[in-house]
């Protein structure tokens, strides 16, 4: 949901642009979220790159290995449908450094995912520190529009077909094949005197 401040009121417009509520005072607003959500957490909006006019993200997924580290498995990036601000509103799944090529050099492409994946790894660890032990994440980010990237969020359990629509089998089964390695670790783990 986007929340915009207007010359006069407010307009908030729910996954696409091109359709926004108007009222006049935030108490509106507040009213009218409330009536259909137990509770809500307001961020600012980050002004983006875009492919096109599409909003894009880069999802890291990062995963524990046979060893019981941490790793980057790979990513994808998520390319919205036409006027949604959403990228789970998937219009094209391209590989996560695709979208970076029309904005940025090869150098600068690749320190940007150099920079997502070290990124990735150090939420993984806090994470795995702070909640306990976790076997798998997925960091979504965007780019601002100021070249700095943003974490949108992360998923404890990411969805992990979507990956399939990139037609990377290699990345496909390395997301389902990491899983079951790090759980042969915790049996092999938890079988040792």
């Amino acid at each position: 949901m986007l929340l915009q401040k207007k010359t006069e009121g407010y307009s908030i417009a729910n996954k696409t642009i091109d359709k926004p509520i108007e009222f006049s005072a935030i108490e509106e607003v507040v009213g009218h979220i409330k009536g259909f959500s137990k509770g809500y957490l307001v961020q600012e909006f980050i002004d983006n790159k875009r492919v096109g006019t599409n909003f894009f993200d880069i999802r890291i997924y990062v995963q524990k290995n046979l060893w019981g580290r941490w790793q980057v498995t790979g990513g994808i990036s998520r390319i919205a449908v036409n006027k949604s601000f959403i990228t789970n509103l998937v219009k094209k799944v391209v590989d996560f450094s695709e979208p970076l090529k029309g904005h940025y050099c090869p150098k600068l492409q690749v320190d940007i995912i150099d920079t997502l994946e070290t990124i990735s790894l150090q939420v993984a660890n806090i994470l795995d520190e702070k909640l306990g032990p976790l076997g798998e994440l997925a960091v979504d980010y965007c780019i601002g529009l100021n070249d700095q990237p943003y974490i949108i969020e992360v998923n404890g359990k990411p969805m992990k077909t979507i990956a399939k629509r990139l037609q990377s089998p290699t990345l496909y089964n390395n997301l389902y094949l990491r899983p079951m390695e790090y759980a042969y670790y915790l049996a092999k783990k938890n079988n040792t005197p």
